[in-house]
């Protein structure tokens, strides 16, 4: 049997899109951190092009992600009219661009990060690297949750990415991981995340068109 129902106040849990607040402060505290590091070793090579990478980021970002924007069209139309193969094969198209493309774009900055010769380098580098890799990330979903920012599906791929990189980062300062295989690890770790992207975009796509579908 299905039925529908009013869309909840939340589209993601409150504790998501609190954490994507938090976690984005955090970023904010560590790149102002790395940055006066930076200075102090006199590394203005990296703080320049991180810098420079954070100011462009949405930049580049915005127009990377529109062919998953174009995809959201005929989503919300299949979510419409609870044509579920549609709606499950335009969302997961959606949902695959940009898993791919925020994999790509923090793993490029993780491999930069760990370029560094030398651990006093690494570390601030990598410290900062987070900042730069999640910040657009978190302003586009902020964007993206709409002017009351009930929550998106990228606040949940983001906060669980983070989480992944920052182990990955951890693991290039503790046992001299390198480079490619810390994005190897993180790129290995962002593809189970389909899962819960894909069923948060699912939600949400009927939530915002006034209703969820439940079978039972």
């Amino acid at each position: 049997m299905t039925t529908t129902r009013p869309a909840t106040s939340h589209l993601v849990p409150v504790s998501v899109a609190a954490g994507t607040r938090l976690l984005a402060w955090a970023n904010v505290l560590a790149a102002g951190a790395a940055s006066l590091w930076l200075c102090l070793l006199g590394d203005w090579s990296a703080l320049g092009l991180g810098l420079a990478i954070l100011l462009l980021s949405v930049f580049v970002l915005s127009p990377a992600l529109l062919p998953a924007m174009f995809l959201t069209a005929p989503a919300a139309y299949y979510a419409e009219s609870e044509r579920r193969l549609g709606l499950a094969f335009f969302s997961g198209l959606g949902s695959v661009y940009v898993l791919a493309t925020l994999t790509a774009w923090c793993g490029g900055l993780l491999w930069l990060a760990a370029q560094a010769a030398s651990l006093t380098t690494r570390i601030p580098r990598l410290l900062g690297s987070l900042g730069v890799a999640f910040l657009p990330w978190q302003y586009l979903s902020w964007q993206e949750g709409g002017p009351r920012h009930e929550g998106s599906a990228t606040d949940v791929v983001v906060m669980l990415a983070e989480i992944a990189y920052a182990i990955a980062a951890v693991l290039v300062v503790a046992v001299d991981l390198r480079p490619g295989d810390a994005v190897a690890l993180f790129a290995a770790a962002m593809l189970p995340m389909l899962v819960p992207y894909q069923m948060v975009a699912l939600r949400i796509l009927r939530q915002r068109n006034g209703r969820t579908v439940v079978t039972g």
